[in-house]
């Protein structure tokens, strides 16, 4: 038992560690009028999710700068028509540099959040403290479409 604690507790922050930034990026038309900051966490759903968005509304009406969730809290969002956040739910919890960003305006009308847990839906399970549009969906490839459908709909709504 004990070994099994001390395996534990030596694996858990470097699975914790496997989950990294999406890598910072800018895709579209540089001078387009609709521009998205999306900041989000690097795995294979919320990929498929971002290039499924980008698909559905294109890039030339459209100019979308990706980052990490590191980089948040530093950006200038003032330019942004459309802040879209990508973040997994751990432990019940939402990402604390999450809750930081939005705790500055509760009720940002250009915060948009996707919020993921592992294989199941959290739509009913978690409380949202925040008056912005959420999205929760599982981290299951096949969702992918539905969730950017759903997104999409709600960037549209913005501009």
């Amino acid at each position: 038992m004990r070994r099994l604690v001390v395996v534990s507790l030596l694996v858990f922050p470097f699975l914790l560690g496997c989950v990294s930034d999406m890598p910072q990026s800018r895709l579209g038309n540089p001078i387009a009028a609709h521009k998205v900051l999306i900041a989000a966490q690097d795995t294979s759903f919320k990929h498929k999710v971002l290039t499924a968005v980008v698909d559905k509304l294109g890039t030339t009406d459209f100019n979308y700068q990706v980052v990490g969730l590191s980089q948040l809290a530093g950006q200038d969002v003032a330019e942004y028509g459309v802040i879209l956040i990508m973040s997994p739910i751990e432990g019940g919890i939402i990402d604390k540099r999450i809750g930081s960003f939005l705790e500055k305006d509760p009720s940002n009308p250009k915060a948009i959040v996707l919020y993921t847990y592992g294989i199941q839906s959290l739509k009913d399970k978690i409380k949202w403290d925040y008056k912005v549009d959420a999205v929760s969906s599982a981290s299951v490839e096949s969702l992918a479409p539905t969730v950017s459908d759903q997104l999409v709909a709600f960037i549209k709504t913005r501009f």
